[in-house]
């Protein structure tokens, strides 16, 4: 099992985060957590479930009365009842692991974590498509967004949509891939490359 140190000098448990034996993998959170399935057994559900035990000649068995042999009450018995659960692993403060059903979080959290992603790879795209030009991928960034608050008779006609995931970009050529990507494309040709480097 794994220490880690804290700032304040008192080692912390970090336990590793085996899921159990029964479970399986069946996806990753938006936060990169593993999702796990597995049935759990219901003990409310199991309680519930209560039925009348039977005789092998298909009669009700019945608790009767020592002495007298009057019928007190029915024989009952619990069919187990299972249910199947989805699951993330996470480590408690006092160094266990513990099994996490409620993980998806409110609708409003959930908006929130996938701008944030969106907005995490739109970041990335851009840099990656200013570096190839030699330009600084915040400039490219200043650009898009001053585009994108002028107003519509001011603004630059270009990327034109041509249908599915192409665009138009205005030296001519055909950008494909979704409307941000095609936007930051465009931006780039509008930038001025430093001197010294190459024009791709």
């Amino acid at each position: 099992m794994a220490r880690q140190i804290t700032t304040g000098g008192i080692p912390q448990l970090r336990p590793e985060l085996i899921p159990p034996r029964e479970s399986t993998a069946v996806g990753v959170h938006s936060d990169g957590r593993t999702i796990y399935e597995m049935e759990k057994f219901d003990i409310e559900a199991t309680t519930a479930n209560k039925t009348q035990v039977m005789d092998p000649d298909g009669e009700p068995q019945w608790r009767k009365h020592p002495t007298t042999g009057e019928k007190l009450y029915p024989v009952m018995a619990t069919k187990p009842v299972y249910r199947t659960i989805k699951f993330v692993l996470e480590r408690s403060p006092r160094g266990h692991v513990r099994i996490v059903e409620n993980f998806e979080g409110t609708v409003e959290e959930r908006v929130r974590d996938s701008k944030k992603k969106k907005a995490a790879e739109f970041s990335e795209k851009l840099a990656e498509l200013a570096t190839e030009r030699g330009i600084d991928p915040e400039a490219v960034l200043e650009k898009v967004m001053e585009e994108a608050a002028g107003e519509p008779e001011e603004a630059i006609p270009y990327p034109q949509h041509k249908g599915g995931g192409h665009w138009l970009l205005s030296n001519g050529t055909t950008h494909r891939g979704n409307k941000e990507e095609a936007q930051i494309a465009e931006a780039v040709l509008h930038m001025e490359v430093p001197e010294g480097e190459a024009d791709y």
